[in-house]
């Protein structure tokens, strides 16, 4: 079975995923951005079970550039000092 064929979890349903992402696009709205259609695809696939959370934050984070580290998640922001005086 290919890893975009398993579900994120045996214990995480389909109205658990649907409510994870319906609590991510209200963030996004609350920002003032909108989810593009490809997103939203990804969006779908991810509440149906068709890919896994790994697979859905792999894909969003190609979509938008940002590098991942070696296990897979996305690299840490650099911190840079800033001095107060």
């Amino acid at each position: 079975m290919t890893q975009a064929a398993r579900i994120t979890s045996p214990s995480t349903t389909e109205a658990e995923r649907a409510r994870q992402v319906e609590e991510a696009v209200h963030s996004v709205r609350m920002e003032g951005l909108a989810l593009s259609p490809a997103a939203a695809a990804d969006a779908a696939e991810y509440v149906s079970g068709r890919i896994t959370l790994d697979e859905y934050g792999r894909r969003t984070r190609a979509r938008y550039g940002v590098p991942e580290d070696e296990r897979g998640s996305a690299a840490p922001a650099r911190k840079t000092a800033t001095r107060r005086g």
